[in-house]
């Protein structure tokens, strides 16, 4: 395993859901994560979007990964143009 000061993820989704916002009108972009906990990964479901692989669990983990060594995660929404 690499140690580093900082993981950057990139990424075309804008954030965290309650739930898929393409299939439930109700789910909500959560503004920021405090803590990692069971609820929020079972949020970030499984399979990512056609442009990647892995998903918003993914991204947790790598943040949660982060956390525990004491390192910095900083997740970037791409926007296309």
């Amino acid at each position: 395993m690499v140690q580093a000061d900082l993981l950057v993820l990139l990424t075309d989704v804008d954030g965290l859901y309650t739930g898929n916002p393409n299939s439930d009108p109700r789910a909500k972009r959560l503004e920021r994560i405090e803590t990692i906990n069971r609820e929020i990964i079972d949020m970030a479901g499984g399979a990512g979007s056609s442009n990647g692989t892995g998903g918003m669990l993914t991204k947790i983990k790598g943040c949660n990964y982060c956390d525990r060594i004491r390192s910095s995660c900083l997740y970037l929404f791409i926007i296309e143009s």
